[in-house]
């Protein structure tokens, strides 16, 4: 059809589609449709389909005229997409201008498209990472907080005043500043006092009181609190219903068998010392990765849209378990409430697909069939797993395209790590 089109560039990835629908176009389309509903209207007083066309178009006008312009600037939309080769992220926000009816249609699409930035000086880029190291001191805390887990307690009968480091039961109720009605109310809540695991103003009022007291102590909600309560004040009701012993498992053979992990102590401290050893691993190849990228963008400024953020918005949420990814609505959800705690991480995250995506397009990384074959092989060892396993887990072969495109952006990584020049530094504090 006869369209207008230009394509206004409003930044490095925002555009105006602008297009132009002339009248006589229109009003050529909205005849034909008027038509067709008039031979089709069973109207009272008529006999079907020889209603005056007047009659018809006062009902149907309306309709028709919203039907017809939607479909008009529709196909006028993806045409111009079409035609000018334009990689829309989204959807688009369209303005239509048709108040002066004698005046061909004017439609403003406003569209967000994917950045497209010629990526330089990525080789041999310099940063610093922080690289953790095992310790012992970490293996035998995550020992202990196996008996932890399996601890018991014992109520102290023989104790009615509260000290420092006494695992004391509470009842309590919240009542939040400006709120008529009591909150939430929790009773048999354990609380070690000194540990830091409850809100100091509590364990702190703790400390001296008696079996059966009554405490009214004022909390302010942490910045780690939803938004709506951050540094509000909340007043605690707490009663203390009595002062319990911790009864940790011996460290020997038997407890060893009740944790799943191994039959013996050496058994479990192994295992535990090859998962700590994976984490760290872990850990240290985020570090060097961050800081690859970190450099790398520091080379290349560009700009990211707002609707690839929103969307790897949704993605950090499905991680979280916080949407359903069986329903369909989380993947159009409205995420601008999470958009300042998830905002920074989303984009980066965005930044470093781009980044990643345009250098293999840059230098033409590719895949043959067999070498796909051969790199799922080499997963297999390194994962001491069964090959039949890794296929099932990367939707082998019937996902071979998406698992050449994970390949590329792996070896991309892994051959920049290589020609980058990196200072290893240990991690600022131990908890790090």
């Amino acid at each position: 059809m006869d369209y207008k089109i230009s394509i206004e560039e409003k930044s490095e990835v925002n555009r105006n589609i602008n297009i132009e629908i002339p009248r006589a176009l229109y009003q050529e389309q909205f005849n034909k449709r008027l038509a067709k509903t008039a031979s089709q209207a069973k109207l009272k007083g008529f006999r079907p389909g020889r209603a005056p066309r007047a009659i018809v178009a006062k009902m149907y006008g309306d309709q028709i005229h919203n039907d017809v312009v939607g479909e008009m600037v529709s196909e006028a939309y993806h045409n111009a997409i079409k035609e000018h080769s334009i990689n829309v992220i989204g959807m688009p926000d369209i303005n239509i201008e048709d108040e002066d009816k004698e005046k061909d249609l004017k439609v403003v699409a406003a569209v967000s498209v994917y950045p497209e930035p010629e990526i330089k000086d990525y080789e041999g880029v310099s940063f610093e990472a922080e690289i953790a190291t095992f310790s012992e001191e970490e293996l035998e805390k995550r020992f202990e907080g196996l008996r932890e887990q399996a601890s018991k307690v014992e109520l102290n009968a023989d104790k009615s005043v509260v000290e420092d480091g006494d695992l004391v039961m509470i009842d309590y109720q919240a009542q939040l500043e400006g709120e008529e009605e009591p909150g939430e109310k929790n009773e048999g809540t354990y609380v070690e006092v000194g540990s830091g695991k409850a809100f100091k103003e509590i364990e702190e009022a703790l400390k001296g009181a008696k079996v059966d007291d009554e405490l009214s102590v004022e909390v302010t909600m942490p910045e780690e609190a939803e938004e709506n309560l951050r540094g509000k004040k909340t007043t605690y009701t707490v009663t203390v219903k009595g002062i319990y012993t911790k009864i940790l498992p011996e460290m020997d053979d038997e407890f060893a068998k009740t944790t799943g992990l191994g039959e013996t102590v050496d058994e479990v401290r192994d295992h535990i010392r090859k998962q700590l050893e994976k984490e760290i691993e872990q850990r240290n190849t985020a570090s060097r990765e961050e800081g690859l990228f970190e450099a790398i963008f520091a080379n290349n400024s560009f700009e990211v849209p707002e609707p690839m953020v929103d969307q790897e918005i949704r993605r950090i949420l499905l991680e979280m378990n916080i949407l359903n990814p069986q329903d369909e609505k989380s993947y159009s959800m409205d995420v601008s409430r999470f958009r300042e705690p998830l905002g920074e991480g989303a984009s980066k995250r965005v930044r470093q697909n781009v980044v990643l995506q345009r250098i293999i397009e840059q230098e033409g990384v590719t895949f043959e069939d067999e070498e796909v074959d051969s790199w799922l092989n080499e997963v297999a060892e390194t994962e001491g797993r069964e090959r039949s396993e890794i296929d099932q887990a990367y939707g082998f072969p019937g996902n071979t395209a998406r698992i050449k495109d994970f390949m590329a952006m792996r070896k991309t990584i892994e051959r920049l790590l290589e020609s980058a020049n990196i200072t290893e530094t240990a991690p600022s504090t131990a908890e790090e």
